[in-house]
């Protein structure tokens, strides 16, 4: 399987995704809180918002769950992370996570539907 520039880094659709998960499997505390995200009984893609809602540190506010001890970036560094985090493949890291655990990988879509091939809409 390839990602759409035909690279895949380690299995994963590229190295942004591939680095996020890597982290949240070396870290537990970021680990149990992987784990808490995906063994709730919401659908594939509102986990992996959630998930994606947790990390971006260049979205949201400080105080949900993240480390106080990180700064907010600004300039540069902020634009660097922030192109980044837009492409890690949330889903991908979801979808793994639930496979490791033993959940059923269908998808419920928002609007209702479920699809076992796991194409819902981002949304």
């Amino acid at each position: 399987m390839t990602n759409k520039e035909g690279l895949i880094y380690y299995g994963w659709s590229n190295f942004e995704t591939w680095a996020v998960n890597a982290w949240l499997g070396t870290v537990e505390p970021d680990y149990e809180r992987l784990m808490a995200i995906v063994q709730n009984p919401d659908d594939t893609i509102t986990q992996a918002d959630t998930l994606k809602a947790w990390l971006r540190l260049d979205q949201g506010e400080l105080g949900d769950g993240r480390p106080e001890t990180v700064s907010v970036l600004e300039g540069m560094y902020a634009d660097l992370l922030s192109a980044a985090m837009d492409r890690v493949n949330w889903r991908e890291i979801i979808q793994v996570s639930r496979e490791a655990v033993g959940i059923d990988d269908e998808v419920v879509s928002r609007s209702g539907v479920v699809d076992a091939d796991n194409n819902a809409p981002n949304g």
